[in-house]
Formats: structure tokens, sequence, C-alpha cells
């Protein structure tokens, strides 16, 4: 039992961790507030799960740094890689994207990167982790059971609800989406007739801008935390929503990241009105 809530705060502790050297990074960058991370709690899991494997595997290399952090490089970069393809899998969206950067494969890993992971595997097994255990060991077993029982609750509370947050963000694109096309496709239909063009126009604006404002609290800081967000079925969509969510606050009739889509329209109407 002991062995098994070392572990499991030896996670929590290198979540937290990562989140918070992620959360000061990206708050420094876009210089206003980030909640980093997918979950809305103070954890990023990849890190606890990177930093638990290290010391699982790499703990046998400690008198041999040079190794162990290459051998850090190749498993922390295997898993940032395997847990980007698995979100893409799952949620249809590219979370992170170092494409723009040099040396990366897919857009999942790149070299800068992988180097981190080397400086934070040495970082980890001989600073981080010995200062992890001490921090624990000063918690009787008891609490440590209490806290973790919370711990597990609060954890799953919050992957189920971003979980279903995620996917509901992707349905809502494809809903999204579907008006764009539809306002393309179905717009040359009306011919000269103007009026039937603007009424039609109106009816599926408002409607897009009903649909985005069902984005809910979970879905706007998964956008906002993660600015490259890509989603690989409906890009446009994407687009255009965080344009809306970015709108400013006030009553308008059209939804200001869609006014573009009237505006593409009017050359054709006055043609067609002349």
């Amino acid at each position: 039992m002991e062995i098994a809530l070392l572990w499991f705060w030896r996670f929590i502790l290198f979540s937290f961790a990562g989140w918070l050297m992620e959360t000061i990074l990206f708050t420094i960058e876009a210089r206003h507030w980030v909640n980093r991370g997918f979950l809305a709690g103070p954890i990023c899991p990849i890190y606890g799960s990177g930093a638990v494997l290290i010391l699982l595997v790499l703990t046998p290399l400690q008198n041999a740094p040079a190794l162990l952090a290459l051998a850090g490089i190749v498993l922390a970069t295997t898993l940032e890689y395997l847990t980007g393809w698995l979100m893409e899998t799952i949620f249809h969206t590219r979370w992170w994207d170092y494409s723009r950067r040099r040396f990366n494969l897919h857009g999942r890993i790149c070299l800068l990167n992988s180097l981190a992971w080397g400086v934070l595997s040495i970082v980890l097994v001989y600073g981080l982790n010995p200062l992890a255990d001490r921090l624990i060991g000063s918690v009787s077993i008891t609490w440590q059971m209490i806290l973790a029982a919370v711990a597990i609750i609060l954890f799953f509370i919050d992957l189920t609800t971003t979980v279903i947050g995620a996917i509901n963000l992707n349905r809502q694109l494809a809903k999204l989406q579907d008006i764009a096309s539809l306002i393309r496709r179905k717009n040359s239909e009306f011919g000269e007739n103007m009026q039937q063009r603007l009424a039609f126009l109106t009816k599926n604006l408002r409607d897009w801008s009903k649909l985005s404002e069902k984005i809910n609290p979970i879905q706007r800081r998964l956008l906002e935390a993660f600015p490259d967000l890509h989603s690989l079925r409906y890009p446009e969509a994407l687009q255009r929503l965080r344009r809306w969510l970015k709108r400013p606050k006030k009553k308008q009739i059209w939804p200001s990241a869609d006014i573009t889509l009237l505006r593409n329209q009017l050359p054709t109407l006055r043609r067609k009105g002349k």
C-alpha cells in the first residue's frame, strides 16, 4: 500500500509541477492568465506519466548522467508522440503543433522539446524526486490515503467532464461547418431574388450565432489553453468560432465571425439586383 501511495503522489506532484511550468510560460507569452493543460484542475497528466515512466525505467542509470539524459529523451519523446497521436485519433483535433519548428515529426514532437526532456530527466532524478519523496514522507499514511481518495474522485470528475466537453466541441464544429457549407451551396439557388437571399443568409447566420452561444466554459477554456489547437475535420469552423468568441461583447444582428460570409455575397447580390 505504501509503495502504491508513493507512486500515486509522485504522479500527482509531477503532474502539478508540469502544469505550473506550462501555465507560467504560456501566461508570460500571452500576457494574461492561461490555465494550461487538458484538464481544468492544476495538473498535466502527461508530465506525471512521463516522470513516473522515467523513474521506473531509468533509475538504474542514475550513475551515468549522459546515458540517463539520452534515455530520458527517447522515453519522454515517445510518450509525447503517442499522446498526441492518441488525442488526435479520439477527438479529431491536434492539441499542439510543432510544424513550424525545425526538425519536427508530424508536428507532434520536435528536437527542441526532446532536448528539454533530456534536461528535465536529469533535474527529475537528481533534484525533484528526492524533494518530492521527502514531502510525501512528511505526511502520515492515513492522511495520504484520505487525500488520495479525494484526489482520485476529483481527477475522474475532471477527466470525464473535460472529455465530454471536447467530444461535444467536435460535434458542434461539425454543425457549424454544415451551416457555412449550406450558405455557400444554397445561396446560388435563389437566382436574382435578393430578398430571399438576404432572408436565407440572416436565418442561417443567426442559427450559427445561437449554436456558437452553446460553447460552454469547459470548451472555452480548452480553446484558450491550446491556442494552436487545430480541428482535423472542421478547421474552417474552428477558425470562425475562435474569431466569434473574441468578438466585442455587444448585441449584434450578425455574428462578427461570419460577417465576411455576407460581405462576400454582396457583389453578387448587387449584380443580380441590377
